[in-house]
């Protein structure tokens, strides 16, 4: 009984933060942060975001990507967390991470309010709700790793791939380092916040199709939609090499 409830609370730890009662019972509590952004720091955001996957896309060649990382200044690696049972968290690598750099993507099927999400959404900690109840499923495995795969070569055009399928083998050394960002993990009293999450909307035009290989999110939905939603982890302060990252599941983002 005693390893039963103590797996039963690993568990609890683990998925707490994304059950919806738990959050809304918390959230007075927790004094959120609320972040509105002008439009033009929007487009900044979008700028970013797309100069980190033209980066990321400068060379294949093993030597090139030595000297990629060395313009990245940063990479980011798997580990155990540095908090007692909360499983795998995401560790600077190389390099510093500057203050306001985008350190990680949140991958993962993209559902809109009205999409139908109930079975993946079972026993699926990864569920990022955005701030107007739109959803990315970051979840790597099982029915949501399917889900992700149809949708992607759904949209395949002719060789280009539409969207990164690599982040669901995140040990697999082709996998794009920075999307990985659904493994990060909450803050608490020893280690603080040093990121923060930014809802991303991209819009289809704005996205060259060669870079689409590397961008970790797929919408549910058809092609009717002119954009899909990214989140972004942007570091609220420069992180040096060997620190985990840590956000703050509580924050309330209103980038989009």
């Amino acid at each position: 009984m005693k390893k039963l409830l103590q797996a039963f609370h690993q568990r609890w730890e683990g998925y707490k933060y994304r059950f919806l009662p738990w959050i809304m019972f918390k959230l007075p509590q927790s004094n959120p942060a609320q972040h509105d952004y002008a439009p033009e720091k929007q487009d900044d955001l979008l700028g970013k975001f797309i100069q980190l996957l033209t980066l990321y896309n400068t060379n294949k060649t093993e030597a090139a990507v030595s000297d990629q990382l060395l313009k990245h200044r940063f990479s980011l690696r798997l580990g155990d967390s540095n908090i007692k049972e909360a499983g795998r968290g995401v560790f600077i690598s190389y390099g510093t991470v500057l203050k306001h750099d985008i350190v990680a993507i949140y991958p993962g099927t993209v559902y809109m309010p009205s999409d139908a999400k109930f079975f993946p959404s079972l026993n699926n900690p990864f569920l990022f709700r955005c701030h107007d109840n739109i959803c990315i499923d970051g979840k790597n495995s099982g029915l949501s790793k399917s889900i992700y795969k149809s949708c992607g070569h759904r949209d395949t055009l002719g060789k280009y791939k539409f969207c990164d399928f690599t982040w669901l083998d995140p040990y697999n050394p082709n996998c794009c380092f920075f999307n990985v960002g659904q493994f990060v993990n909450n803050q608490n009293n020893h280690f603080l916040q040093n990121v923060e999450y930014h809802e991303v909307d991209v819009p289809h035009r704005d996205l060259p199709l060669h870079l689409r290989q590397f961008f970790p999110n797929v919408n549910n939905s058809s092609l009717d939609l002119d954009f899909v939603r990214t989140v972004v982890l942007v570091a609220t302060r420069d992180i040096e090499h060997g620190e985990e990252l840590f956000s703050n599941y509580f924050t309330i983002v209103n980038t989009v």
